[in-house]
C-alpha cells in the first residue's frame, strides 16, 4: 500500500478503538479492546503461533480475520488479506499497550 486513506474510530471509550486503512485494492481494519472477560476462539478458527503466543485466523466469505491477545487487549485485524499478509502485518505492529498503536515509531526516533 503506497498511498492509502486512514481513519480512527473510538467505540464507547478510548479503550475500544479501530483504525481503517484502504486503497483501491486492499481494505484493512485493525482494532483493539480490553481483554477483561473470559475468551474463547471462534469454532472455525485456525490456531497459529505469532511471536510465541497463540493467534487465530478465520477465512470467511466476506474476508479474513486474524486476532490475538496482547498486553491485556484483544487485537484483531480484518480485511481482504491472505493469511500470510495478516500474519506479517500483525507481527509488524507495536505492543498493543503503547500509545502509538497501531503505528510504529519511525526508525531512529
Amino acid at each position: 500500500m503506497e498511498q492509502f486513506v486512514v481513519s480512527k474510530l473510538s467505540v464507547n471509550t478510548e479503550d475500544n478503538q479501530a483504525w481503517v486503512f484502504a486503497d483501491d485494492k486492499k481494505q484493512i481494519v485493525i482494532g483493539k479492546y480490553p481483554h477483561s472477560t473470559a475468551f474463547s476462539a471462534l469454532k472455525n478458527a485456525k490456531v497459529v503461533q505469532m511471536n510465541g503466543i497463540d493467534a487465530w485466523y478465520v477465512k470467511q466469505d466476506t474476508g479474513t480475520l486474524f486476532y490475538y491477545i496482547d498486553q491485556g487487549h484483544v487485537v484483531w485485524i480484518a480485511g481482504n488479506l491472505s493469511e500470510r499478509e495478516l500474519q506479517s502485518l500483525a507481527a509488524s505492529l507495536p505492543n498493543a499497550a503503547v500509545y502509538s498503536f497501531p503505528f510504529a515509531k519511525p526508525k531512529g526516533s
